[in-house]
């Protein structure tokens, strides 16, 4: 049986990586989904969901690492690493939704934590082009930012691991320059924070050991675009008309319930159409990863088929 890296293609487009599952055969639907990964991550984040698609819903997808993360053209240069922006991220997206549009006439995006937060904003100002016919957040980084999330994770984490500063999660992201340094100098602390004790169960998580995972999915970050997801975003509000749903976790422990319950009061305010807010129990914040992934990809699916925003899909489950 082939494994997830066998059924992968990656290639690469004014620098960027562009990873997707290889599977023309499975492939049923007119619709293509383009995944936005989140802090410090990288496109591989999304390996398991871009194959679970193809075999399962015979839909195409492909997730994209911005500048200077994952396969992308490295940039070797800290301080000009610590440059980049959300802006600078934002630009890459649009890059890539351009080359999607040349294949495909009606896409999905779904953004991950800040992949959420550069979506949100593409999508409030307007920018996303007219194939996009709608948005879905997991755990996203909302508009007002995480700080109040960020400080409940910063003493949390005194707590769990009795530190006597809270020099921890944000508050070193803040002041250290090398974000994946950060992350990689203490695996254990960065597999608490991304998952939850459920997760311990979950064979692809259990195979590896903290190190392992932080080697094979964390990737370089700037500096600049954590302190812009951590506090909140200047978006001037206007009515959307392209249907936004946001998947969040009670168990998150970097984005509250209470940072999304705003969140969805803020688009209730605003007239966002077709938005909804769905919360989950169980998923940690790396969610795609996690044990329960695979079920909320089922879910996102039949929230999409259920709105009528993916096309081409036959009306019965493909085999199996």
């Amino acid at each position: 049986m082939a494994t997830v890296s066998d059924q992968t293609h990656i290639t690469h487009d004014n620098g960027l990586e562009f990873r997707e599952a290889c599977l023309p055969d499975k492939i049923l639907s007119d619709t293509f989904i383009l995944f936005c990964h989140g802090v410090a991550h990288q496109a591989n984040f999304f390996d398991e969901w871009s194959t679970q698609l193809a075999l399962n819903d015979g839909i195409r997808s492909a997730a994209l690492s911005y500048r200077g993360h994952g396969n992308s053209t490295p940039i070797t240069s800290l301080r000009e690493l610590n440059q980049l922006s959300i802006q600078d991220y934002k630009e890459d997206v649009l890059a890539t939704l351009e080359k999607v549009t040349e294949q495909a006439r009606n896409i999905v995006c779904i953004g991950h934590s800040m992949g959420g937060r550069i979506l949100y904003d593409l999508l409030h100002s307007g920018q996303l082009p007219d194939t996009v016919s709608s948005v879905v957040l997991v755990n996203p980084v909302p508009h007002n930012g995480v700080l109040y999330s960020a400080t409940q994770a910063t003493f949390q984490d005194m707590r769990t691991n009795h530190r006597a500063t809270p020099l921890t999660f944000p508050y070193a992201l803040l002041l250290r320059k090398n974000i994946k340094q950060f992350f990689q100098s203490a695996p254990e602390r960065t597999l608490s924070l991304f998952f939850s004790s459920d997760s311990e169960n979950d064979s692809r998580l259990a195979s590896m050991t903290a190190q392992e995972f932080c080697d094979q999915y964390i990737s370089s970050e700037s500096s600049l675009a954590v302190r812009e997801a951590i506090f909140p975003a200047k978006v001037s509000p206007q009515k959307v008309d392209i249907p936004m749903f946001i998947f969040g976790s009670t168990n998150d422990r970097i984005i509250s319930s209470r940072d999304l319950e705003q969140m969805k009061l803020h688009m209730e305010r605003h007239g966002y159409y077709g938005s909804s807010l769905q919360m989950h129990d169980k998923l940690s914040h790396d969610s795609p990863l996690d044990v329960d992934g695979p079920a909320l990809l089922e879910t996102i699916v039949s929230r999409l088929k259920e709105s009528a925003l993916l096309q081409g899909l036959p009306m019965t489950p493909l085999p199996r």
